[in-house]
């Protein structure tokens, strides 16, 4: 048959995955026997599909290598992502993720608090009786801590950062050394994902019983996760529910 302007009209209409199955079955052996999702093209305009391929390849061949095999790889480039991995070596060093982003990711010298930026987003379970959610990941003391409620939690959004970590490093947020953290819960949550899942859990612990006290814990995770939470699952030393916060680093790779 002749290959018409109608035929390629009706091919530049079809919805890309079309083109693509198409294409796919460009060098197949077997004759074209079924019309089901060709977008208006009927078994009687062309029994054979390599044919009507091969034909329009020699007509117009931009459309189908630039139409399907562009988008092919276009679909691929949506899978790449920079990759960079930060060591820990002391607490509240300058080799964390935090830090890395309050210096436009290494790019100046002087740092923001992130969340002062809207880099990251910080969230608290409640108001917060002291401090700010942005002093909560801060990098010096101060006094930043939740009301007094069951269950608080302070989370923080990285948006397309996604990390894997392998440490984490917290900082005691109360003017006393009183109401420290004992037990909580780091979770993660994927990008795509609405589920918290528990990164590591402690129960009982003391490394933060002193004003300013800083600790840091290692991870084992082979997870990625862009959002991370501290939640106080049981009373702090006293014990009541402050959850007394002012500082958050995590260390691990990154994909951005």
């Amino acid at each position: 048959f002749a290959l018409t302007m109608s035929v390629v009209s009706q091919w530049c209409a079809l919805p890309q995955e079309r083109k693509q199955a198409l294409f796919l079955l460009r060098n197949t052996k077997a004759p074209f026997d079924s019309t089901a999702g060709l977008n208006g093209f009927k078994k009687d305009d062309f029994k054979d599909l390599r044919l009507l391929l091969k034909e329009l390849k020699d007509f117009a061949p931009f459309v189908i290598e630039n139409q399907t095999e562009g988008e092919e790889n276009k679909d691929e480039s949506k899978e790449t992502y920079n990759t960079k991995t930060f060591k820990y070596e002391n607490d509240f060093d300058f080799n964390g993720i935090l830090y890395w982003l309050g210096t436009e990711k290494g790019k100046v010298t002087n740092w923001t608090n992130p969340n002062d930026s809207k880099i990251v987003t910080v969230k608290a379970s409640s108001g917060l009786t002291g401090g700010s959610t942005s002093t909560m990941i801060g990098r010096s003391w101060v006094s930043s801590y939740s009301k007094n409620e069951p269950m608080s939690w302070m989370e923080i959004d990285f948006g397309t950062v996604q990390i894997k970590g392998t440490h984490y490093s917290l900082r005691h947020g109360y003017n006393v050394a009183d109401a420290y953290l004992m037990n909580w819960r780091l979770e993660g949550q994927g990008q795509h994902s609405e589920e918290w899942e528990v990164i590591r859990r402690h129960k009982n612990e003391t490394t933060l019983k002193c004003q300013g006290r800083t600790g840091s814990w290692k991870l084992d995770t082979n997870v990625f996760y862009s959002k991370f939470r501290v939640i106080q699952y049981a009373g702090n030393n006293r014990p009541d529910n402050y959850l007394c916060l002012s500082g958050f680093e995590i260390y691990g790779t990154v994909k951005y």
